[in-house]
């Protein structure tokens, strides 16, 4: 082993061996026992793991609320949370918002109602039956569409 790849080592997993990749820590330990330059790496290394072991990040409640709300706040809502607070407003907001709700309510109304306006068939239904299936009907019911059963 080189001395650049025990840097790279160390850099990465720290001066403590038991951290060290297994397939290589015995040619760096094995670099350890001839290089003298390499023990002063591990050494300044080891100095600098106990600094970073002492460190500790002081709790702040209020700063760990606002950056969760930061985050929070770059989340893009999915379409239907977009959907369910378009029809639901806010308190504050609700007179200019009623319609929100209103609207959703009725909209499958007027789709409906559109729907079966340009599907209904004009002509009247009888038209399509046979002859013998008219007089049929005709006896049935008693009603005539056609004006020829006058009575």
């Amino acid at each position: 082993m080189k001395l650049e790849r025990l840097r790279e080592i160390i850099g990465s997993y720290g001066a403590s061996e038991d951290n060290w990749p297994s397939d290589e820590k015995s040619a760096a330990l094995s670099l350890l026992d001839d290089s003298v330059e390499a023990r002063r790496l591990v050494s300044i290394e080891a100095s600098l793991d106990t600094l970073l072991d002492a460190f500790e990040i002081p709790f702040d409640n209020r700063a760990q609320n606002s950056l969760k709300q930061k985050i929070l706040a770059e989340i893009e809502p999915g379409f239907l949370e977009r959907v369910i607070n378009w029809l639901t407003p806010e308190m504050e907001t609700l007179r200019s918002s009623f319609w929100r709700p209103t609207l959703a309510a009725t909209l499958p109304l007027l789709v409906g109602i559109a729907i079966g306006i340009n599907f209904t068939d004009d002509t009247p239904a009888f038209e399509d039956f046979t002859e013998s299936e008219t007089f049929y009907l005709l006896a049935i019911t008693g009603d005539s569409n056609g004006g020829w059963y006058e009575e």
